[in-house]
């Protein structure tokens, strides 16, 4: 959480013009983000995002300040890379960190970055291939929860055998050396982990609803405003940047808002649709023009403190426990 922090204020330094507008955004990272609801819990996607957050504060740095050493493009390659194989989706950002830099300086993004990032992916291959015998993920290997044929023909009496589907790594039941019987969640999950059925509610409730992205982080709403303002900025980058921004952004959560309905469950019991939770370093910059109007005035001021106090609210919900349904879910199911 720290890495997360530190790297995100580098890039609110390079991004923000007014001392209040950086202030406000500086902490709402630390204090308004459900990044730091999981602080409590080991989780890729904290890992995630503060490899997204070195990797921004390393582009930031090449198209900011002009700097244009080896090490600067290895390392935004090596941990745009890690931030991919933290959470997979994240390639989509790898391959912006790669597109923005080729623009500023071709010789050294293929001699540094696409090397660096070449790196992390034989490691992430080699691992898996070393760990389950295959250079996919376990979840890759994830189906409906449909009955396999080894299970459909077990009876009770044959609990004792050992049963694994290999279409399906999810589906498996075996015995303890104790004769405690195991047997998948997955092959009948309940409740939210059922999955939406319908696209349009899941997408409701992932933006706006009791799993909101905007919903439980009000300040997200600054982030397109943001990105326009950005877009209008004088100087080389900001155009890129903000394009890449918005890609990255859209690929995401539409890739997770069209999957199966086994996988439509918000990401389970859990505070927020922590899916996106590795975006955080990306959109705190992206919102941080915003945050500068806005600071401007005492009606604008106004606006932020209240937007940062209601996501605040999402974040201290949970109390100790992030893998918990959201106050909002929570009060509709009261």
């Amino acid at each position: 959480m720290g890495i997360i922090i530190l790297a995100s204020c580098g890039c609110i330094e390079l991004t923000g013009t007014t001392d209040r507008g950086k202030i406000w955004s500086a902490a709402t990272i630390a204090f308004g983000t459900l990044l730091t609801t999981f602080a409590v819990a080991l989780t890729n996607h904290s890992f995630a995002a503060a490899c997204t957050a070195a990797s921004l504060y390393c582009v930031l740095v090449v198209t900011k300040k002009a700097r244009r050493s080896w090490s600067l493009f290895a390392a935004a390659g090596l941990t745009a890379g890690l931030a991919a194989a933290f959470d997979l989706p994240a390639l989509a950002w790898t391959a912006a960190v790669v597109g923005i830099l080729a623009t500023f300086d071709w010789r050294q993004t293929a001699c540094a970055t696409l090397p660096a990032v070449l790196a992390v992916l034989i490691a992430a291959l080699g691992s898996n291939i070393l760990a389950h015998g295959s250079a996919w993920p376990p979840y890759a290997f994830r189906a409906a929860p449909t009955p396999s044929e080894i299970a459909s023909k077990s009876t009770e009496g044959q609990v004792s055998e050992n049963q694994w589907n290999p279409e399906n790594w999810y589906d498996y039941r075996f015995t303890m050396p104790n004769g405690r019987v195991i047997e998948s969640y997955w092959r009948s999950p309940g409740g939210i982990d059922r999955g939406e059925a319908s696209i349009t509610r899941y997408a409701f409730h992932a933006t706006i609803g009791h799993h909101g992205i905007f919903s439980l982080t009000p300040v997200w709403l600054l982030v397109l405003p943001g990105l326009i303002l950005m877009l209008q900025r004088p100087g080389q980058g900001w155009q890129i940047l903000s394009m890449a921004i918005i890609t990255v952004s859209i690929t995401v959560i539409l890739f997770y808002l069209t999957r199966q309905p086994l996988d439509r469950n918000y990401g389970g019991s859990t505070s927020g649709f922590r899916w996106v939770f590795w975006l955080a370093p990306i959109w705190i910059t992206a919102l941080t023009p915003a945050a500068d109007r806005l600071a401007a005035s005492r009606t604008g001021y106004s606006v932020l403190l209240i937007l940062l106090g209601l996501s605040v609210l999402s974040v201290a919900a949970p109390t100790w426990n992030p893998w918990t349904h959201p106050w909002i879910y929570q009060w509709l199911n009261y």
